[in-house]
């Protein structure tokens, strides 16, 4: 027989009230949390704010934003509590317009932006504070600039021994003497100069590094504010090198090549004025410049006209070298009177032609019965005298025993005029000689 169901029963079934009482409790507050009606509005705070120049600003104009900063802002927000309150900061973009900054300076007011950013996107924005933004931007440049050092607290020791030479400001981020600095134009144009600071004080006998601070100054020598710039881009040390020059006083050499035998040995031959140099550097530099000189002041025969017995030499002067009285060149002087020159046509024969580092078994024979032009020099009264016979020809065969025509350097002897010189010309050994080269 079956059981009639009554909702009586129902009522007083303990168990299925309390499995009806959880599934009613479940909708109701699916009901209360997810319904459409129930909405509100919800504040993000901490939301990131983008900050970039539009492209006629960066690559056109070539600016930058000086001092960006990580900037936020807060975002209110309205939508269904289940979508709002899940909301983060990453949710919402905010960026800067920027679309009317296209020249460098200080902007404010500019309005900032709020778009969604993400999947959820059933929501409102409503507001955004603050809701502008202030930038100063700047067109991005570079200069070059000589870098001095400043060694105040540097002295000589003792002044009438050793002098302070020119400093030498050595990094990685200094070329050739001088440093790029990249950054914002205003800045780099306040720029007057770059100096290398040594705050040590020494006093000094030889030379010394020191440790430095790059400062860029004005043109009124204050320390200008160069905090965008770029200078030292790895902040590696900066030394200063400070030498130490020591005094010399030298009395300029000088050299004869191909020297007549009567001035050969002449120690007076040559004067210079100024006589001596007083210089002030390294050792090693005032030793190369004496090696220098003394190549300067070699004078050859060969090349010696009446017109060059009084020579003005320039000097080529080291940076690390200085020379008292600011002296740049030196004067040389012949001490020979009354020099002039004489022109010979010699005629070539067994008897004046001689033969220099010949072969066994060769022999030479002149092409040439002639050489044209020789010119001499020596005193006046001297060449009046000098007569063809005087002359002898050494040929230097250097050698050579191919057989054939062949061009052989040749020379001029006078050996009964002792002051007597040939002149050959600028870089040239001898008279050229066109000979013929046989088997004897």
């Amino acid at each position: 027989m079956k059981r009639k169901i009554s909702f009586s029963g129902l009522l007083h079934n303990d168990r299925l009230m309390m499995v009806f009482s959880l599934v009613l409790a479940i909708v109701v507050w699916g009901v209360v949390a997810y319904g459409p009606s129930n909405e509100q509005e919800r504040i993000i705070s901490g939301v990131p704010v983008s900050v970039s120049l539009g492209d006629y600003a960066t690559d056109t104009m070539n600016m930058k934003i000086l001092d960006e900063q990580d900037m936020t802002a807060s975002v209110k927000v309205f939508g269904r509590r289940s979508v709002v309150s899940r909301l983060t900061a990453q949710d919402i973009l905010l960026t800067v317009d920027t679309s009317s900054v296209i020249s460098p300076g200080s902007y404010s007011g500019l309005s900032l932006r709020a778009s969604k950013n993400g999947q959820l996107t059933d929501f409102d924005i409503l507001s955004v504070s603050p809701s502008t933004a202030s930038l100063t931007c700047d067109i991005w440049t570079e200069a070059t600039f000589a870098v001095t050092a400043d060694i105040a607290g540097i002295t000589s020791a003792d002044e009438t021994k050793y002098q302070i030479g020119t400093p030498v400001v050595s990094n990685n981020s200094i070329m050739d003497g001088s440093i790029t600095i990249t950054g914002p134009k205003t800045e780099i144009d306040r720029i007057a100069s770059v100096v290398a600071v040594v705050k040590d004080e020494a006093s000094l006998s030889a030379t010394q590094v020191f440790e430095a601070t790059l400062k860029a100054l004005d043109a009124e020598g204050k320390e200008t504010d160069i905090s965008h710039c770029e200078m030292n881009a790895d902040n590696a040390p900066v030394a200063v090198t400070v030498p130490i020059l020591f005094y010399e006083r030298i009395k300029i050499p000088f050299h004869l090549k191909n020297a007549p035998a009567a001035y050969a040995d002449n120690a007076s031959l040559v004067t210079f004025t100024p006589a001596y140099l007083e210089l002030w550097g390294a050792e090693e530099t005032i030793n190369a410049f004496e090696v220098y000189l003394g190549e300067l002041c070699t004078f050859n025969f060969d090349s010696l006209t009446s017109n060059k017995l009084k020579q003005e030499l320039k000097l080529q002067i080291p940076e690390t070298l200085k020379i008292l009285d600011g002296v740049e060149s030196i004067t040389a002087k012949f001490n020979l009177q009354s020099i002039t020159s004489k022109k010979i046509n010699l005629n070539l024969s067994n008897a004046n032609v001689e033969y220099s580092n010949c072969p066994a078994g060769i022999t030479i024979k002149p092409v040439e019965s002639t050489l044209n032009n020789i010119t001499l020099y020596g005193p006046s009264n001297v060449l009046r005298r000098l007569k063809t016979s005087d002359l002898q020809v050494v040929v230097d065969v250097a050698n050579n025993s191919t057989t054939g025509q062949k061009t052989f350097v040749s020379r001029i002897t006078v050996p009964n005029y002792p002051n007597v010189w040939v002149y050959y010309g600028e870089n040239v050994q001898g008279y050229e000689l066109l000979a013929t080269v046989g088997n004897s």
